[in-house]
């Protein structure tokens, strides 16, 4: 029996006189959406509706729940609506204050552009042959000129972001070919703020199983160009086994560690921290039942 605090779910279609829903152009009439209702134990009602791709058309919050389980904008239901294209990739998002959200897809169904109702240049995406993201225009960086960009290993794992300025971002994002489809662009005019190691190179003494994971990671504090270190080690089962971090301008002394110890079955029992050169050690024990769930 219930306590009257569950979680409750319903499923149905949308069959009630003002369930139709009209998206740029596009009408969603009576039982043409999948409509889900989750009310929570103090009584508030979120409902979303789906088509028959499973892609959230319409998804909000029901401040009348005692009275009808339908969003409706004239009741001051807060909705958000939903638009995809024909491959299935969100295009447009409305929020409840009326805000827009678009995107747009390169042919592959890459992001190449996002433009957020708060900014006034979009954010825009270039990637390489292999599908790699290499470039980000960011609105919110100091400089119209300045962009993000990302460089990969031979195994596509992502080994250097930092900040482009050499350069034209227009030349930029309209030659390929010139720039960013090239591994060891750019060549000049960048400077890094997060560099990854793999495969042991960099790796803290005593530090095991390194092959194949991420070894360090080294990160700049852009306010001091102070470098903070990150430094993994790991079990035979390729899980992290600890951890030691050095915060920006800090010295070893201080660095602090956090050590992972697992079951049979892989999942986490026990954390350890322990910051250097202090007495605040702190533990904490995971436990599970018989169907794997966390207590």
């Amino acid at each position: 029996m219930g306590n009257g605090k569950e979680t409750t779910t319903t499923y149905g279609l949308n069959s009630t006189t003002g369930e139709t829903f009209t998206i740029n152009g596009k009408t969603w009439g009576l039982n043409t959406l999948q409509k889900t209702i989750n009310k929570d134990p103090d009584g508030k009602e979120t409902i979303t509706y789906t088509d028959g791709w499973g892609q959230t058309i319409v998804s909000g919050v029901n401040w009348n729940p005692s009275g009808d389980d339908i969003l409706n904008k004239s009741s001051n239901d807060l909705i958000t609506y939903f638009e995809y294209d024909l491959l299935g990739n969100l295009v447009w998002v409305e929020d409840p204050r009326g805000l827009e959200t678009t995107y747009d897809y390169n042919d592959l169904g890459q992001l190449e552009e996002k433009v957020l109702p708060d900014q006034d240049h979009s954010n825009k995406y270039r990637y390489d042959k292999k599908g790699q993201l290499r470039v980000h225009v960011d609105p919110n960086l100091s400089s119209s000129n300045e962009l993000y960009y990302h460089e990969y290993d031979e195994l596509g794992r992502v080994v250097e972001t930092g900040i482009y300025s050499g350069g034209s971002i227009a030349n930029i994002l309209n030659d390929p070919e010139s720039y960013y489809y090239h591994p060891d662009w750019p060549y000049q005019g960048s400077s890094s703020y997060v560099n990854y190691s793999y495969d042991g190179t960099n790796a803290y003494s005593g530090a095991i199983n390194l092959k194949g994971n991420l070894t360090r990671e080294q990160y700049k504090e852009l306010d001091t160009g102070n470098w903070g270190y990150t430094w993994y080690s790991y079990n035979n089962l390729g899980l992290v086994e600890w951890i030691r971090q050095r915060l920006p301008g800090q010295s070893s002394s201080v660095d602090k560690i956090i050590e992972y110890t697992y079951d049979e079955l892989g999942r986490l029992t026990r954390l350890f921290y322990n910051p250097s050169g202090t007495n605040d050690d702190h533990y904490f024990w995971y436990y599970y039942d018989e169907l794997g769930r966390l207590e």
